[in-house]
């Protein structure tokens, strides 16, 4: 059975949770059933995205070398968890991500979005505030801090910084 947008959209405003949208009085949703280049067929209308969906959209929809780059991957695995595991790919992205950066910036973390990759950046700075306290050392000179007092950090007010936890956090 194919739904019909207005069955989609009703399922959707019962049981769908978008994001920064009010759970109690959402606004009403658009049905998006097909994209190409930087338009979206949007409720039977063709528009153009402006958004590029958040952002992550930048070659626009249905690029003919990700769609290869995509059959081609989802033949070997679709995905794999990263944590404690590696594949080719990755490792690929890595090297050439590292032969493109400046020595020392020798280390790659892979993120699957900017609000986690924020995320994770905010949690190295705190590990290394707390690593140089534990050493005793603060900006070159001796810190009189204990560990547990780490500088907070701090972010541009009301910017766009996604939604974990520490981005958010950092917008004032």
């Amino acid at each position: 059975m194919t739904a019909t947008l207005a069955d989609l959209r009703d399922f959707d405003r019962a049981h769908v949770w978008h994001p920064y949208a009010s759970m109690t009085q959402p606004s009403p949703t658009r049905v998006v059933t097909g994209a190409d280049g930087c338009r979206l067929e949007v409720d039977g209308d063709w528009v153009v995205d402006g958004m590029s969906s958040w952002w992550a959209a930048v070659h626009g929809y249905r690029h003919p070398v990700l769609d290869r780059a995509v059959v081609d991957q989802v033949a070997s695995f679709s995905h794999v968890m990263f944590g404690g595991l590696t594949h080719a790919p990755a490792v690929e992205l890595a090297r050439r991500l590292v032969d493109l950066t400046p020595a020392p910036l020798e280390r790659v973390f892979l993120a699957d979005s900017g609000s986690v990759a924020v995320e994770v950046a905010l949690k190295m700075v705190l590990q290394h505030q707390r690593g140089r306290l534990a050493q005793g050392r603060v900006g070159g000179r001796r810190a009189t801090a204990r560990a547990a007092e780490v500088p907070r950090s701090h972010g541009v007010d009301r910017a766009k910084r996604g939604v974990t936890w520490g981005p958010r956090a950092t917008v004032g």
